[in-house]
C-alpha cells in the first residue's frame, strides 16, 4: 500500500519536526542579517555623496585630478547598487518565508496533532483502516436506461415527426360539406369551397364521380342517364368543342345548321373580302 494509507514512522515524523524547525530558523537568520544589510546600503549612499562633493570641488579637483575623481564616484555607485540588491534580495526571501509560514499554519497544526496521536497510540508504520469495508455487498440496481444510438434517435425522431404532422393535418381538415376526400384519407377544401360557394355534400360527391367517369365508361353513361343528364362527348376534342359553343360570346356564336364558320375577334365582318362591313 502507499504510504499514505499508513501512519507516519518515527523518521517521518522527525522529518515531519525538521521541515518546520528550517523554517523558523530560515525566518530567524533572514530577520537578522536584513537590517545590517539595510545599514550596509545607507552607509554606502553616504560615501557616494561624499564622493560626489569631493568630484565638484575646484580644490579636490587641483589635488587629485579629475580622472581619479570619476573613478572614485564609479566605483561608489558600483558598491552602492550591489548593496542595494543584496537589501532587496533579503527582503524579498523574508516575505516569500512569511507567506509560507502564514499559509502552513493550519497543515502544521494538523500534523503535529497526528504525530503526538500516533506517538501516544503507537501506531508508528501501521496501516490506517479504510473508511470503507473491504468486502462490501453489491446489491443490482434498478431498470437503466438505455443509451440510444444515432440511428435509433433518428428513428425515433421521423416517427414522432410524422404523427404531429398527421395530428395537425386532422385538426386543420374542414368538416364541411364542401370537402374532398384526399388520398390520405383527410378531407380537404373541394373547388366549391375554394370558389367561396357553399355546396351540398352530395352534389359535391357526385361531381367527383362524374369527373372519374370523363372517358364516358358504360357506369358514367348508366349514371348519368339515371340523373336524367344528356350523353357527355365521348373524346376530348367533342368535349372541347361542346365548352367552346357553350361559352361562346353572343357576337361570335352563329345560329345552329347556318354552316358559316364563326367571326373571331380581330378579324373582318363583311362578306366582300376586304372593303369592311357595312
Amino acid at each position: 500500500r502507499h504510504e499514505a494509507y499508513s501512519y507516519p514512522t518515527v523518521l517521518g515524523i522527525e522529518a515531519g519536526r525538521a521541515r518546520s524547525l528550517k523554517l523558523q530558523e530560515l525566518m530567524a537568520e533572514t530577520a537578522l542579517l536584513l537590517p545590517a544589510a539595510r545599514a550596509t546600503a545607507d552607509e554606502a549612499k553616504k560615501v557616494l555623496d561624499e564622493v560626489i562633493v569631493d568630484s565638484r570641488d575646484p580644490e579636490k579637483r587641483r589635488e587629485f585630478g579629475k580622472e581619479v575623481l570619476r573613478e572614485r564616484t564609479a566605483s561608489a555607485k558600483s558598491k552602492l547598487a550591489r548593496l542595494q540588491r543584496e537589501a532587496a534580495g533579503l527582503e524579498a526571501k523574508a516575505h516569500s518565508l512569511e507567506l509560507e509560514w502564514a499559509k502552513g499554519g493550519e497543515t502544521r497544526a494538523r500534523e503535529e496533532d497526528a504525530y503526538r496521536k500516533v506517538e501516544q497510540l503507537g501506531l508508528f508504520g501501521l496501516p490506517v483502516e479504510p473508511c470503507f469495508d473491504e468486502a462490501p455487498k453489491l446489491e443490482k440496481a434498478g431498470g437503466v436506461l438505455k443509451k440510444l444510438s444515432d440511428e435509433e434517435e433518428k428513428r425515433l425522431r421521423e416517427a414522432d415527426l410524422r404523427e404531429s404532422v398527421r395530428k395537425k393535418r386532422e385538426a386543420e381538415a374542414p368538416a364541411g360539406p364542401g370537402g374532398v376526400l384526399s388520398p390520405g384519407g383527410l378531407l380537404s377544401p373541394g373547388p366549391a369551397e375554394r370558389l367561396g360557394v357553399a355546396a351540398d355534400g352530395a352534389a359535391v360527391l357526385e361531381g367527383v364521380r362524374s369527373r372519374l367517369d370523363f372517358a364516358g365508361s358504360p357506369q358514367g353513361q348508366a349514371r348519368r342517364e339515371g340523373a336524367g343528364e344528356k350523353e357527355r362527348p365521348a373524346s376530348f376534342g367533342a368535349l372541347q368543342r361542346a365548352l367552346a359553343e357553350k361559352f361562346a360570346s353572343p357576337r361570335t356564336r352563329e345560329p345552329p345548321g347556318s354552316g358559316r364558320r364563326p367571326v373571331r375577334n380581330g378579324e373582318g365582318g363583311g362578306d366582300g373580302g376586304g372593303d369592311g362591313g357595312g
